[in-house]
Formats: structure tokens, C-alpha cells, sequence
């Protein structure tokens, strides 16, 4: 078996359930490469998933902005789920949004 097997549950945790996710995937990825690039954007996706929350709370008076932020919260959702089916297929490429975000490389 090869490494991207052995860890591709793991990988499609960090995605599945967030923050417990990527806590379960740390602690069985056995210091797998694929599974600590997962990881890694997993851990963009919550720090701009708790950014989004912060602004709309911020500006909750405004009627724009928490749309915004909603409907940039859809969109971190549809790319979660391209990257879900990105480790089925056992492929480790960015997603097209988190890419920009140059922490955690």
C-alpha cells in the first residue's frame, strides 16, 4: 500500500469536520507528506471560514456585507468539496481560492 492510500481518510477529515479533523488527521498521519499538505489547507479554509464570521459579526449592521460574506462562505464550500473529491481521486493540488493565501505553505 502506498502512502496516499494509507492516508486518505485522514486527508478527507481535515475537510469533513474541521477543526476535529485536522486535530484526528495530526495525530494518525504518521508524518505522511500527503496527509500534512491536507492538513495544511484544511487549516486555511478555518482561519478564512473564522475571518468570514468576524467580519460579518463586525459589520452586522450593514445589510451587504454579511451577504457577502455569506455567499463567499458558498463558495468555500463548493471548493471544500472539489477538494474532497481531489483526495478520492489521491491527487494533492491547491484549491483555486485557498492558493492565493501564502501562511502555511
Amino acid at each position: 500500500m502506498n502512502i496516499i492510500s494509507e492516508n486518505k481518510v485522514l486527508a478527507m477529515l481535515c475537510y469533513l469536520m474541521g477543526v476535529i479533523g485536522i486535530i484526528l488527521a495530526l495525530l494518525g498521519s504518521h508524518e505522511s507528506r500527503y496527509a500534512g499538505f491536507h492538513v495544511r489547507q484544511a487549516l486555511k479554509f478555518v482561519v478564512v471560514e473564522a475571518l468570514l464570521v468576524i467580519i460579518a459579526i463586525i459589520f452586522a449592521f450593514t445589510l451587504l456585507v454579511p451577504i457577502l460574506c455569506g455567499i463567499f462562505a458558498l463558495i468555500l464550500v463548493v471548493v471544500k468539496i472539489i477538494c474532497f473529491f481531489s483526495i478520492c481521486s489521491g491527487k494533492a493540488a491547491e484549491p483555486p481560492i485557498i492558493r492565493s493565501f501564502g501562511f502555511l505553505k
